[in-house]
């Protein structure tokens, strides 16, 4: 309909100018012939003063009026017959206004062939491009900006394409993601098991082993079965939360008895590694967040700090309230870190140089996608010889 009005508008207006000077060409007729009448009439009744207006009609009317019974010495103009030249002038008007509507016809019929052609070819084009769409193929440019139906489509199809796109290159990276973990916890995995089997082999194939080299060997395959059995929680963990299988209910929650849950959940590593936890600041603020997922988030990271603090040392851990977001802050005293480490620090499977031999490289990363459910974010600084600092951020 909205391609229709233009030309019916046309049309339209077409017409009443045709209308418009009909009624005008009607007009001048019904003027000019009645003004020759009423002179006629005069003439007639000058030179006929008997004549009635029945007999003037009846002569009027005759077909040899103008020629004949109306000589022009009466005041008739014979030289001027104005029906002819009106019945000309209708003749013509009709011929232009025909010839007008035949342009105005051919002009549209051009128009709406140029346009199903463009619409021939955008549908072509849209076929063309669901096509390669269907087969994976996403590089496509079809934006426009026209207003027309098929435009919009073609927008809305570029949108698609282009979230597509994106779903696609997300899932091709996810899938690199999940290939390079799968090979680093078959590495993981398998260098454990590797040590078990060679220590049971030595035990079944030496009946006469020592009981102290027996023993152990039996403390070392404990050792390395509890490896294993902390891998595979925190990787069940870890792809709990990632599917989305695991429930994540923020509420309202004081920092200052997380804190606390969190130094009391690694008392017993805080105190075989003899180091002093010590938490300050606005330990009544509140945020909003998963309390059950943020106490692994931040144990993790803690016991990242422990792990790498020399005894007697203490770990700082402070808490900051402002308007617009709460800070935690979580400072050791250890060996501190270089740049290039702290840029993969929260990469999965990264070790830092230095970590303990049953450390399985997750702790940072899982901390980190916690958080960031929170709406939170984790930021670390550290130089070597300095310690390093974690920044925990939840923006309110």
């Amino acid at each position: 309909m909205k391609r229709l009005a233009a030309p019916l508008l046309i049309l339209l207006a077409t017409l009443w100018i045709f209308i418009g000077l009909w009624a005008a060409t009607h007009a001048f007729y019904v003027r000019e012939v009645n003004q020759s009448t009423a002179r006629m009439l005069h003439a007639v009744r000058s030179a006929y003063p008997d004549v009635t207006d029945q007999e003037f009609l009846e002569v009027l009317r005759s077909e040899d009026t103008i020629e004949d019974t109306l000589p022009a010495r009466l005041g008739y103009d014979t030289d001027r017959p104005y029906e002819h030249s009106i019945a000309v002038m209708e003749r013509t008007l009709l011929l232009i206004f025909g010839g007008v509507l035949l342009l105005e016809s051919l002009a549209f019929l051009l128009l709406f062939y140029q346009r199903d052609r463009r619409n021939r070819r955008q549908i072509n084009d849209l076929i063309t491009y669901t096509d390669h769409i269907s087969r994976g193929i996403y590089d496509l440019r079809i934006e426009t900006n026209s207003e027309s139906e098929l435009s919009r489509l073609t927008n809305a199809l570029y949108k698609i394409t282009v979230v597509l796109k994106e779903a696609a290159t997300r899932n091709e990276d996810e899938a690199k993601a999940l290939s390079r973990s799968l090979a680093d916890i078959s590495h993981q995995i398998k260098t454990p098991l590797t040590s078990i089997r060679i220590m049971l082999d030595n035990i079944a194939e030496d009946p006469d082993m020592p009981a102290e080299v027996r023993s152990d060997f039996l403390d070392s395959i404990s050792i390395q079965v509890d490896s294993i059995s902390r891998l595979i929680i925190s990787l069940l963990k870890m792809a709990r939360f990632d599917s989305g299988a695991a429930t994540h209910e923020p509420e309202p929650c004081a920092i200052g008895p997380l804190l606390n849950d969190v130094v009391q959940q690694l008392s017993i590593l805080l105190e075989a590694s003899e180091i002093h936890a010590e938490i300050s600041g606005d330990l009544d603020a509140m945020v909003q967040l998963d309390r059950k997922w943020t106490l692994e988030a931040l144990s993790n990271i803690v016991k990242n700090g422990i792990e790498h603090s020399p005894a007697g040392s203490t770990l700082h851990i402070r808490a900051e309230d402002d308007p617009f977001f709460l800070k935690i802050e979580i400072q050791d005293e250890g060996e501190g870190m270089d740049p290039d480490v702290q840029r993969h620090i929260f990469e999965r499977f990264y070790k830092v140089p230095g970590s303990r031999p049953d450390s399985i490289g997750i702790g940072l990363a899982f901390a980190k996608a916690i958080i960031e459910r929170d709406n939170g974010s984790v930021t670390v600084r550290s130089e070597p010889g300095r310690g390093a600092v974690f920044t925990i951020r939840y923006h309110k």
